[in-house]
């Protein structure tokens, strides 16, 4: 999978989650799902996901194919990322390379109706580059076609090797083998 810019990202759809947050967050989900049906965005309770609110962004999928435009992010990704995308689409959101949001992967997410964990490293504005761990979960107000794309981010300042962070880190091209 190609990368954007600035951006080292390794994608785990086995969910190998290493924030207990993030679990916890995929926990949520889970529970608001029911057999093969994916949870809707009025099944997601902001009162219930109190301590995750500032690290939660919302990416509307409008049309086929695909845009996705950005419905709300939280105010702790806002000011780490230096801007606020909120209303802006993916493609068009200027600064915000920092979040893992390329067309690519948002396109998997819909397509196989899945969640998707990634992990990497990124630059931040006035900041060396941070590693990051980000949560993709899908929404269907069908509970079958993903409408929605609820995600959480966490930036941390590491001074391990990315190599080392990441096994699969194969290219400085941003190639994920």
């Amino acid at each position: 999978m190609r990368q954007p810019r600035k951006q080292f990202c390794a994608p785990d759809p086995q969910l190998e989650i290493a924030g207990a947050q993030l679990a916890h967050l995929l926990h949520y989900w889970r529970s608001k799902g029911g057999g093969d049906r994916i949870p809707a965005r009025a099944d997601i309770d902001p009162v219930e996901l109190g301590r995750h609110l500032g690290h939660l962004y919302m990416i509307d999928v409008l049309s086929s194919p695909p845009c996705f435009r950005y419905r709300l992010v939280g105010v702790d990704i806002a000011l780490a990322i230096g801007a606020d995308p909120t209303g802006l689409f993916v493609d068009e959101a200027m600064g915000c390379e920092a979040l893992p949001d390329d067309r690519e992967t948002l396109e998997w997410i819909v397509a196989e109706a899945a969640p998707l964990r990634l992990s990497g490293r990124t630059r931040l504005p006035a900041r060396a580059a941070v590693d990051f761990e980000a949560l993709k979960l899908p929404l269907a107000s069908d509970g079958k076609h993903v409408d929605m794309i609820l995600c959480s981010v966490r930036f941390e300042e590491s001074t391990e090797p990315l190599s080392k962070r990441i096994p699969s880190f194969v290219s400085a091209a941003g190639t994920i083998g």
